[in-house]
């Protein structure tokens, strides 16, 4: 029996990450969607639909549809993934709290793997945290300083 059966559908993983930034400027940064393309790693272009709700990241992977579930500033947004197509899907909520020296970003991804092979390779090789730290890295370098 493959070690996927063994695999849950549903995983949730949650990361933080602290930013040398107020918490409004960092909300602004995130809920910037239409400019996230400007210092996410691997995202092409971004379109967002009419009226704002909808967007969609090209990745190297393809489109990703999404849409944004909660906005609620400066502290909480949530998406969704919006292709039920795909054999994956889920949910990221980000939170930007007030921390020592400027702000905490944490986000919780409620995810779920259809495939048993994309389990497979989303466990093992990819990694469930893997675009949550891509993420939360590229945030945390735009509010570095450059050494001189």
């Amino acid at each position: 029996m493959p070690i996927a059966n063994f695999l849950p559908r549903e995983h949730s993983v949650e990361r933080s990450q602290s930013i040398a930034a107020p918490p409004a400027d960092v909300f602004a940064k995130i809920a910037d969607i239409p400019n996230r393309a400007q210092w996410r790693t691997g995202l092409k272009n971004i379109t967002v639909e009419p009226g704002g709700r909808f967007f969609t990241e090209v990745h190297g992977m393809g489109p990703l549809r999404m849409e944004i579930v909660e906005h609620t500033a400066p502290s909480r947004m949530v998406t969704r993934i919006a292709d039920n197509k795909l054999a994956f899907g889920g949910t990221w909520t980000i939170t930007v709290a007030p921390a020592a020296g400027g702000s905490i970003v944490t986000i919780r991804e409620d995810g779920f793997v259809k495939s048993l092979l994309f389990r497979f390779v989303s466990r093992f090789i990819m990694g469930h945290t893997r675009t949550v730290d891509r993420f939360l890295k590229d945030l945390a370098a735009q509010y570095s300083q450059p050494v001189s």
